[in-house]
């Protein structure tokens, strides 16, 4: 079978032989004379030596999970492959070998031997399998409760030793809300985002296990309130302090109020749980003010109220009430009230009446300074007195003169 050659010594060998080699050879012996034997037949059957097994592994696994070794299938009868692990040895029927549980603290050379019922495989070389660390879960940071309309920031945190752009992020929370990043943010968050958030980290491939949740609060924004309508205000007539008032139909169980001042939104008060206040008058300058206030619940504040204006009133000392004096009243005259004209102030306002006379005359035109009354109810000889006097806002009346 080996090319037909032959040999002539009592001892043949085949050198390298191989499978097909195989075959039947034939021993004749020859003596000195010449003379032969026989032929003897012998049939050989050589069997192929495993080739060098090549460890490899199919996944990078992750510590603690399953560990999948293989190794090339020789596709013979009757192999077996025989590992030798860190674990210890292990034979298998097939060219695989699983690990469970595999952990980077008991992680070391495996090599593996392929035997048949004739031969075997030299050792394969040492093949260190592939285990990555599993990161620890990441912590959330973020504020316990937001109110509805604002931003609501998450956080978690860096994995020590990895840059951010190793790291995958993965979120877990209310309405489907699953983004990526290490910090997502939730920008008019409403109420029904409410609940639980967790985060997880993948570095490597491997995932760590999910952060402790984090409950998030979010609070409705409270409505508006109403404001009691104010008064105005006279420095002269008023000492103490000026009310302001929330309307007890828009307050809140467990809500703070504050009133603002409405041109320059600066607040008069603390935020307080009453629904009044009192504003002290002597804090005040004569014109015009407006405020609105707000409502606080749960630490979210509501939009400001309408605004209640008011106005704040002093006497002035340079106005003061002046008539023409002492009228005789002729026949055929027609007689007149004369004052002197207010200032043009819509808080001015002037009234003329009838305080003395044997009997009612009536004046044509009150509210004015100049008037005229009615002649006809005029008796001669008597005496009549009509008084003009000037109010101010609020003040109310402060200044009169008579009309003899």
């Amino acid at each position: 079978p080996v090319n037909g050659s032959a040999g002539s010594d009592s001892i043949y060998i085949v050198s390298n032989a191989r499978s097909n080699n195989s075959g039947d050879f034939f021993l004749q012996i020859t003596d000195g004379n010449n003379c032969t034997t026989d032929r003897e037949l012998i049939n050989l059957q050589l069997n192929t030596i495993p080739p060098l097994p090549v460890i490899t592994q199919r996944d990078t696994i992750c510590n603690g999970e399953d560990l999948l070794l293989r190794t090339q299938d020789f596709n013979g009868n009757s192999e077996r492959y025989l590992w030798n692990t860190p674990l210890g040895q292990f034979e298998t029927d097939e060219p695989e070998l699983r690990l469970t549980d595999m952990r980077i603290s008991n992680n070391g050379p495996v090599t593996v031997q392929v035997i048949t019922p004739y031969c075997s495989s030299d050792l394969s070389l040492e093949f260190i399998p592939n285990i990555k660390e599993v990161p620890q879960a990441p912590t959330v940071t973020t504020v316990p409760s937001i109110c509805a309309g604002d931003t609501l920031f998450l956080e978690a945190s860096r994995v020590p030793g990895i840059p951010e752009s190793e790291a995958r992020y993965s979120w877990r929370g209310p309405q489907g809300f699953a983004p990526g990043v290490r910090e997502p943010f939730i920008p008019g968050i409403s109420e029904n985002r409410s609940g639980y958030y967790r985060v997880r980290v993948q570095v490597n491939g491997c995932w760590s296990g999910f952060s402790d949740s984090v409950f998030v609060q979010v609070d409705s924004i409270p409505s508006a309130p109403m404001v009691i309508p104010v008064d105005d205000v006279c420095l002269d007539n008023q000492s103490g302090d000026i009310e302001l008032a929330i309307d007890p139909q828009s307050s809140r169980p467990g809500a703070t109020y504050q009133f603002y001042e409405a041109i320059t939104d600066e607040p008069l008060v603390p935020f307080s749980p009453g629904l009044t206040i009192d504003l002290p008058i002597d804090t005040l300058q004569p014109g015009e003010y407006a405020v609105y206030a707000r409502t606080l619940l749960n630490g979210c504040l509501s939009a400001r109220s309408l605004s209640e204006s008011f106005e704040v009133h002093q006497i002035p000392d340079t106005v003061i009430a002046s008539v023409n004096r002492d009228s005789i009243i002729r026949c055929g005259d027609q007689p007149f009230l004369d004052a002197e004209q207010l200032p043009d102030d819509p808080n001015f306002s002037g009234l003329w009446r009838q305080v003395g006379g044997p009997n009612p005359v009536d004046i044509n035109s009150e509210n004015t300074s100049f008037t005229s009354i009615n002649f006809s109810q005029l008796q001669p000889g008597a005496e009549y007195l009509f008084e003009w006097s000037i109010a101010y806002g609020s003040c109310g009346t402060y200044s009169r003169d008579t009309l003899y």
